[in-house]
């Protein structure tokens, strides 16, 4: 028997078996989570809302950069707030403004909401015009309510898709 070697291809060892067979009930049990995952989602439609919420309470709502929802009084539930302008600081005159505007909007109606989003800086840019177009006398004593309504119309103007019913200053201060 000179040289002669056997060679085994027998079985790995038994580290190697169980880590297999480890492996192996993983991708079993994420599989089946999927699978009832999928049926749950399709047995639920479109409407339901969420079984598990992380991170937050479930009566918060759903927030996002531009657009934040706040959930308002029952019957009311369908209704969010539209913050997406931020806070703006208008020159005018010798003066700046400085001002946000909110409104209600229902973030159920996707066409309106994604023409809200898209339409951001163009209403940045119709309140920016508006207050520097104003005479300096109008800003020494501003008539609030006027001006929402001249906003209101100018906004509802340029959107195509929805209308907003009515506007909201949560600041809105004349500096000198």
């Amino acid at each position: 028997m000179k040289g002669t070697m056997k060679r085994s291809a027998g079985m790995p060892s038994p580290g190697l078996r169980v880590l297999y067979y480890v492996l192996l009930a993983a991708v079993l049990i994420l599989g089946v989570i999927l699978a009832a995952g999928t049926v749950v989602g399709l047995v639920r439609g479109r409407g339901a809302r969420p079984l598990l919420t992380l991170g937050e309470s479930a009566a918060a709502g759903n927030s996002s950069a531009a657009v934040s929802g706040a959930a308002g009084e029952a019957g009311e539930a369908d209704e969010a707030v539209y913050s997406g302008l931020g806070r703006l600081r208008i020159p005018a005159g010798n003066a700046t403004v400085v001002l946000s505007v909110t409104f209600p909007y229902f973030p159920g109606d996707t066409a309106f909401t994604e023409e809200l989003a898209a339409r951001t800086p163009v209403l940045r840019e119709i309140t920016a015009g508006y207050f520097s177009s104003l005479a300096p006398g109008r800003l020494e004593n501003p008539d609030e309510e006027t001006i929402k309504v001249e906003l209101l119309d100018r906004f509802n103007e340029t959107l195509r898709l929805g209308k907003i019913r009515i506007l909201y200053f949560s600041d809105f201060l004349v500096l000198e």
